[in-house]
C-alpha cells in the first residue's frame, strides 16, 4: 500500500513544501512511507500537534490525597468508620 501512495507523494512534494499526515503503522519497517521518502533524498520530521511537552520539571509537584466522597448507601450496616446518618 505505502509503495502505491508514493507517486502520489512525491507528486504533491514537487508542488513545494506540504506536510503529509499518515497513521503510525504506515512509518514502521523497511517499506514504511518515511524508509521510501527518505531515499528519495527528503528529510522527515515528526510533529507532535498534541501540545505536549516532553520535558520533565525538575521538581515535579506535589501530589495531595483526596477524600473519597462516601455515599451513605455505599456503606455496610455497622460498619464503624460509616460517616454519621444526616438528620432531615
Amino acid at each position: 500500500r505505502n509503495q502505491n501512495w508514493m507517486p502520489q507523494i512525491l507528486r504533491e512534494l514537487a508542488r513545494g513544501d506540504a506536510v503529509i499526515a499518515v497513521g503510525a503503522l504506515h512509518l514502521s519497517g523497511p517499506d514504511s512511507l518515511q524508509v521510501m521518502l527518505e531515499a528519495e533524498g527528503y528529510s522527515i520530521t515528526r510533529l507532535d500537534l498534541t501540545g505536549a511537552s516532553y520535558d520533565v520539571p525538575a521538581d515535579p509537584p506535589k501530589q495531595r490525597e483526596i477524600e473519597p466522597e462516601v455515599s451513605e448507601d455505599a456503606v455496610a450496616p455497622g460498619d464503624p468508620n460509616a460517616p454519621e446518618k444526616k438528620s432531615k
